[in-house]
């Protein structure tokens, strides 16, 4: 089962979702080709590390990745949440939103595991707001997704909210935790209420 976007319309073309995307990408090749001591260096000199916190980790940690497994959920969860969520805020305030739910995720991750010396990556609380502000603007969405059946392949459709158990399963296999994802949900369910805008979200601009 592949998932391939929503089924919710949007007029507009969503850059920053799809800056994201790129960003997400891009870091994870980077890490890739990088040789295996060079990127623990990068990890543990970047990495949010609750034992040694730094403002500057707590940004920098958010483009570095735990593995591909995480990296490709997170991409997977960014295009088929995060360009629905964009469309309804708007560029400015969904980048807004996003970062300061991923920041508000990683102070609670640093709190929560005070003194490990284990470095928190990736975008999974930013990841988890924009899920939790994709349920609140749309609570009975669906998901289109590509299942393979024998010699073809088909298209139907599942609840959107499905996702979010699939999501968090591979993070967690992915070595994220629960901390981040959760405390991003719980931020995103709360600004939500301050960064929507009622206008884009009446019938008439769906139809633009």
């Amino acid at each position: 089962m592949i998932p391939i976007s929503d089924v919710i319309p949007r007029p507009t073309t969503p850059v920053i979702t799809l800056i994201l995307i790129a960003l997400t990408a891009g870091s994870l090749a980077v890490q890739w080709l990088l040789p295996d001591d060079r990127l623990r260096e990068i990890i543990h000199g970047y990495g949010l590390i609750p034992a040694a916190f730094s403002w500057a980790a707590l940004l920098t940690s958010l483009v570095l990745h735990h593995g591909v497994l995480q990296a490709a959920s997170n991409l997977l969860a960014i295009w088929i949440f995060g360009a629905s969520v964009e469309d309804r805020l708007g560029p400015g305030r969904y980048l807004a939103f996003f970062v300061l739910a991923a920041l508000g995720a990683g102070l609670a991750d640093t709190a929560a595991r005070s003194g490990s010396p284990w470095p928190a990556l990736g975008m999974s609380g930013g990841v988890a707001a924009l899920m939790s502000a994709h349920f609140v603007l749309f609570p009975t969405s669906r998901t289109l997704v590509l299942v393979p059946l024998f010699f073809s392949m088909d298209l139907v459709e599942i609840p959107t909210l499905m996702l979010v158990g699939f999501w968090l399963v591979f993070q967690v296999a992915g070595g994220v935790g629960v901390f981040a994802p959760v405390a991003g949900a719980l931020a995103g369910a709360l600004l939500i209420w301050a960064f929507r805008q009622p206008a884009r979200e009446r019938v008439e601009w769906w139809g633009k």
